[in-house]
């Protein structure tokens, strides 16, 4: 890619430097070229949590960042921020009016022609974070308590009656009683994940990942110098992305703080693979912990599951650590949520579910 000027991205979203997607793309931008602008020409959209841009005004400009990229990394930038938005995104020739005044000529990635419905709400403010998703910011302290409801101890005289024993036997009532509201929270949790992940990769997948495939056949060409682009990939899907975590740096450091429980699940429909959350009892480092609680998600359809307290607990297990896991990385990785969480009565790092864990399940 040869031209004078810079090559220059406009990012409304994820990637923005202070949200969770930015780490996709860090190394290909210049860390000391980044101004925050708008554009005039588009309002604003979220579909699934996601941020559209779509032509046209709206009650506002659409705020963002403008990247710079790294001198004879351009197309290797456009590549990669194509790969993460997915065929739902079409990059298009944006003018950018920068806070300081100043207008440049930027490829942003915007919403493809026909993707519009009736579910798609306009951002009104132009600008979007993730610290303003409804999904993260309520969900997370509502199973805070759904989660203390369920797995807090015998109730004593002056608690909580709705607090439940932890069940003796598969022959127990409580076992029951326990089991399917605590599958309905952990399910509604691992939702949470897939949301999370989604705003940390988007579409992006391992970079040893066959890109054979490809999801549309047009827009192979770069908007800034007209060369033709590599094949657009399939989309990433939850468990790919939730697999990725496992290699995030902040991911496995919250794993770490959260201090989560062990265990090993074996794969429903795969004999003999297994995965576990920690590497050995005795080195509490990190092993597949993502992977191990989203497979525990997967085995809760298996139709040759048998009641068992062994699988009780390993859902309880889960639930803790994941639960404890995610709240910290996501405290982390969104500026801005953990006051979201601190107005609906979570406190990140208080408020654990750790103390109604078990100990690694066997």
């Amino acid at each position: 890619m040869t031209h004078n000027a810079p090559f220059r991205l406009f990012v409304y979203g994820a990637l923005k430097r202070s949200q969770p997607g930015i780490a996709a793309v860090e190394e290909l931008v210049v860390a000391s070229d980044v101004a925050v602008g708008r554009v005039m020409s588009h309002h604003l959209e979220t579909h699934d949590g996601l941020a559209f841009m779509r032509p046209g005004p709206g009650s506002a400009p659409v705020r963002g960042e403008l990247l710079t990229a790294v001198a004879g990394r351009e197309r290797e930038l456009l590549d990669r921020v194509k790969r993460f938005e997915g065929s739902m995104y079409r990059a298009e020739q944006v003018s950018v009016i920068t806070d300081g005044g100043s207008t440049f000529p930027a490829t942003a990635f915007v919403a493809r022609s026909g993707e519009s419905r009736t579910d798609w709400e306009e951002i009104r403010s132009g600008e979007w974070t993730a610290a303003d998703d409804a999904v993260l910011g309520g969900a997370v302290p509502a199973l805070f308590r759904a989660f203390t409801q369920i797995l807090g101890p015998f109730p004593e005289e002056g608690q909580d009656p709705r607090l439940r024993a932890v069940p003796r036997s598969v022959e127990d009532r409580a076992y029951w009683d326990e089991l399917l509201p605590l599958q309905g929270a952990f399910l509604n949790l691992c939702t949470l994940l897939e949301r999370a992940s989604l705003f940390r990769f988007n579409n992006l997948k391992p970079d040893t990942t066959d890109r054979s495939r490809s999801t549309t056949d047009d827009n192979k060409t770069c908007p800034h110098c007209g060369k033709v682009l590599p094949p657009e990939p399939a989309a990433a899907g939850p468990a790919s992305r939730i697999a990725q975590l496992d290699e995030d740096r902040g991911a496995l450091d919250a794993v770490i703080r959260a201090q989560v429980p062990n265990f090993t699940v074996w794969a429903a429909y795969r004999s003999g693979e297994s995965t576990s959350v920690l590497t050995s009892e005795k080195d509490r480092t990190p092993d597949k912990p993502f992977k191990a609680w989203y497979a525990v998600r997967s085995n809760l359809t298996h139709q040759g599951k048998n009641p068992s307290l062994r699988n009780w607990r390993l859902l309880q297990a889960a639930s803790v650590g994941l639960f404890d896991s995610l709240a910290f990385y996501l405290a982390e990785a969104i500026p801005g949520i953990a006051p979201v969480w601190a107005e609906r009565r979570f406190k990140v790092g208080i408020d654990l579910l750790r103390p109604l864990a078990p100990n690694d399940v066997r």
